[in-house]
């Protein structure tokens, strides 16, 4: 009698626990209608490339413009594919009032356990 009730018990208390986690899981106000590019005031595309050689270097992407209280931040998402035979590489210019906040690569530079391939995309 007492293992009837005991499992009653904890039969009652599992449904009421896997009702809480499920109405808590689910009560997040998740929206679908996400506002796409919100405060992005220009995109720019670019592509440039060494198509005057016979080296396959290029360097293409876009360039986002993003207006703030302060002043516009401006994101360079770049791919960048150097050719193993080119020495010079690829440079961006920045003007000298503007600063860099970071930079996010794929490429192994911090690690020096990982040998970069002949040709590397960044």
């Amino acid at each position: 009698m007492i293992r009837k009730s005991v499992f009653i018990l904890l039969a009652g208390l599992s449904i009421i626990v896997t009702f809480l986690i499920f109405e808590l899981a689910s009560s997040k106000d998740l929206s679908h209608n996400s506002v796409i590019n919100e405060e992005i005031i220009q995109i720019q595309t670019f592509n440039i490339s060494s198509d005057s050689t016979h080296l396959q270097t290029l360097a293409k992407g876009t360039i986002f413009v993003k207006r703030t209280d302060k002043f516009p931040v401006i994101q360079i998402i770049a791919s960048i594919d150097v050719d193993s035979n080119y020495w010079g590489g690829i440079t961006f210019y920045i003007p000298r009032n503007w600063y860099i906040s970071n930079i996010k690569s794929s490429y192994a530079e911090s690690k020096t356990q990982k040998k970069p391939k002949d040709n590397v995309n960044i």
